[in-house]
């Protein structure tokens, strides 16, 4: 979580990727994934949360990975047991946090990737891309590691995205391939990788042994990239997180990327929207979509990104803001940023697009004012943390000019046997929760 100490500032020229102000290091960034989850709480999170701790119904487990209360708590830190989720998939064993690409597969399941590091704090830090499937976005099943770390082309992995080649836009690969775009870092440097997959995201090879773009130094921000192709130039549109603005990039063949422009989301750009104070920290994981308005018939560009709320009385959180791209496909925003949950933990998210009007969601149940401070039991410290947010159905609602996202929550009431409203209680724990 970003302090008004750590503002920041305005970078320089996106074409170089590079930034005079003073932006989160790499080092830093690892530091702060360094992710351990409050115990035996019950998550105020709006739409988001429901109760934790041992004594409440179970979640849903993943075929194949056993009972998590079975487990044995004192085997390791890694794998306990004690503070899983009842209602929400859990990572079972280390560290998960950003939520990467959902789609749907020709197995009728929907599948998502999450960073996850099974042996946090331990030998071999750092994240790699982990699989996992659903039908109901309530039942999960683990799939395993998709993207493994330290491969010799790359080091550890932070966040991307995943399309599909069913346009033929990768001759070389059969159209039912899926190419991930993601980030990793390279002696501190932010670098982009490409690798594809012929087995429907369970296991990712090189598409090229080195990066296709890199950040000019470890000071500079230029990561989690999202790509999407876009059929009437026959281009990859990528969008780049750098610093307080998100770079637009387009490439022919999926190598080569130049810069187009970029949307700001600095004081200045954010000021002109509207927002009161401007600032919302450091920007990552960007998303875009587009959803049409079944009542007035526009349809409008969506962009998502995670952002930093401190200065409105908020945590982190996923924002999102409506307007159009113009003619390079650079984001143009028409309305100030807002919020997709107003809960304290629905972070590193990522969206699906279901249709022309709805669009799914799911994030990161957490965030950086908590997540990263210790945590220890009789047992000792607890790594196993993170867990997987419920899922969000968003649609456009309100009239042009003045549009927002209706939020509906799939709710996992086949787990819990009645809704869960009003007064919710754990050990020693009263808070208010909302389904």
């Amino acid at each position: 979580m970003r302090t008004a100490a750590m503002r920041m500032g305005r970078p320089a020229t996106a074409a170089a990727l590079a930034g005079t102000a003073r932006p989160e290091t790499a080092m830093a960034r690892a530091r702060r994934h360094g992710m351990r989850w409050l115990a035996l709480v019950v998550v105020a999170a709006a739409s988001t949360a429901l109760v934790i701790g041992a004594g409440w119904p179970r979640r849903a487990v993943a075929a194949g990975s056993g009972d998590p209360r079975s487990a044995t708590t004192a085997v390791s830190g890694m794998t306990t047991s004690q503070f899983d989720q009842a209602y929400h998939y859990q990572t079972s064993q280390g560290f998960m946090n950003d939520v990467q690409t959902i789609w749907k597969g020709g197995d009728g399941y929907y599948h998502f990737l999450y960073l996850r590091n099974a042996r946090y704090r331990h030998d071999g830090d750092g994240t790699e891309w982990y699989h996992v499937k659903t039908r109901d976005f309530v039942h999960y099943t683990d799939v395993g590691v998709s993207i493994p770390k330290f491969n010799g082309v790359w080091q550890w992995m932070a966040t991307g995205s995943v399309i599909t080649n069913e346009s033929g836009f990768f001759a070389d690969l059969p159209r039912t391939a899926l190419v991930a775009y993601f980030t990793s870092y390279i002696d501190g440097v932010q670098r982009q990788f490409v690798a594809y997959s012929r087995d429907e995201g369970r296991t990712f090879l090189p598409y090229r042994d080195t990066a296709v773009m890199s950040a000019p130094d470890a000071e500079t921000n230029a990561r989690d990239p999202y790509v999407t192709y876009d059929a009437r130039s026959k281009t990859l549109v990528m969008y780049l997180v750098e610093g307080d603005r998100i770079g637009t990039y387009e490439s022919a063949d999926g190598v080569g990327f130049h810069h187009v422009g970029a949307t700001m989301l600095d004081d200045g750009a954010l000021a002109d929207l509207g927002l009161e104070d401007g600032d919302l920290g450091l920007i990552e994981c960007p998303n875009l979509k587009t959803l049409r308005d079944p009542r007035t018939g526009e349809t409008k560009s969506i962009l998502f990104f995670g952002a930093n709320g401190y200065r409105y009385g908020q945590t982190t959180g996923t924002y999102y803001m409506v307007g159009d791209l113009d003619g390079h496909h650079v984001f143009v925003p028409e309305q100030r940023p807002s919020r997709v949950d107003d809960g304290s933990d629905y972070y590193g998210a990522n969206v699906m697009q279901n249709g022309d009007t709805l669009l799914t969601s799911l994030a990161w149940m957490g965030n950086w004012g908590y997540s990263d401070k210790p945590i220890s039991d009789d047992y000792g410290p607890v790594y196993k943390l993170g867990s997987l947010s419920l899922a969000h159905h968003l649609t456009l609602a309100g009239k042009p000019g003045d549009y927002s996202l209706v939020n509906t929550i799939i709710e996992p009431k086949a787990l819990y046997q009645g809704a869960v409203a009003g007064i919710s209680r754990a050990p020693g724990v009263a808070t208010r929760c909302s389904t």
